[in-house]
């Protein structure tokens, strides 16, 4: 179900929140529309030589994908997530014992992000959990009520949230903020994009920094947050300015987080998914 005010924003989808249990406290949240739509837009159907997969997804739906699947038209083919969804069911039950990983880099981690955070979402027990989502480079996907169920559902055992960040990669700190028309720059929690989970920061020849996401207890802590990001914002694009494209694409590239890990190898290797969440290493 959509919110009306999702017209005024176009730069974030507002959803109802599909756990039923924090939907009192959490009634909506928002998440990026184009990433959400890359996943959800029903392209039209062309023609194919591949067959069928007789897979159905009508236990896989959580609510707001439901609604989106009963109104999709004759010429309409299955969205990217449920092609994703399909494929994920005939492995699994081929091969019940395999755990589910999903990984992306840059826009591919912020889609692994919203795919992780579905099916973590999906009543069913086709999908064995905790599903675990390691991302690299992704930007923002959600506000902060999109954060908050994510980290209810990492306290419920559905989820396990890890992403991986270069210190000078700029594309980890967008997008900050919402375009809606309203009168407060800062002041709205609701339009303001943040990051969820467990961050591990890469910086060479620095050791290793594992943290969790804020979680905003108070409006004040809010706004000291997007202060600061504002600010760090600004201040790593007047350096790539001064520095130039390609060294922008040096920090975001594959290869430097690659380089980046292998530097760090031994510091990851005596990481454990299971204690990072269950114990923030480093604040």
């Amino acid at each position: 179900m959509e919110d009306w005010r999702a017209d005024l924003n176009p730069a974030m989808k507002v959803m109802e929140n599909p756990i039923y249990e924090i939907r009192d406290n959490i009634p909506t949240i928002q998440v990026h529309a184009g990433f959400y739509d890359y996943l959800h837009k029903c392209p039209k159907v062309y023609a194919t030589n591949e067959p069928a997969i007789p897979v159905s997804l009508k236990k896989l739906f959580i609510p707001t994908m439901k609604e989106l699947c009963e109104g999709k038209r004759e010429d309409e083919a299955p969205t990217k997530c449920q092609v994703i969804l399909q494929h994920l069911a005939l492995v699994l039950r081929e091969y019940p014992e395999y755990s589910v990983y999903i990984t992306g880099h840059s826009l591919g981690g912020a889609l692994a992000t919203l795919f992780a955070f579905e099916v973590a979402c999906l009543k069913t027990h086709e999908i064995p959990k905790p599903i675990t989502c390691i991302n690299f480079a992704s930007p923002r996907v959600g506000n902060v009520h999109f954060c908050r169920t994510i980290d209810y559902l990492e306290g419920q055992g559905a989820v396990r949230h890890v992403r991986v960040t270069n210190y000078y990669d700029a594309v980890p700190r967008v997008p900050v903020r919402a375009h809606i028309n309203d009168f407060c720059v800062l002041c709205r929690m609701k339009n303001t994009y943040t990051h969820a989970g467990y961050k591990v920061r890469l910086k060479s020849g620095e050791k290793l920094r594992v943290f969790h996401a804020p979680k905003f207890d108070n409006q004040r802590e809010f706004l000291v947050f997007v202060a600061r990001t504002f600010a760090s914002l600004c201040t790593h694009v007047a350096s790539f300015f001064l520095a130039g494209k390609n060294e922008i694409l040096h920090y975001h590239s594959c290869l430097d987080y690659y380089k980046l890990i292998c530097e760090a190898r031994e510091q990851l290797e005596e990481l454990d998914l299971n204690n990072v969440h269950t114990k923030i290493m480093d604040k």
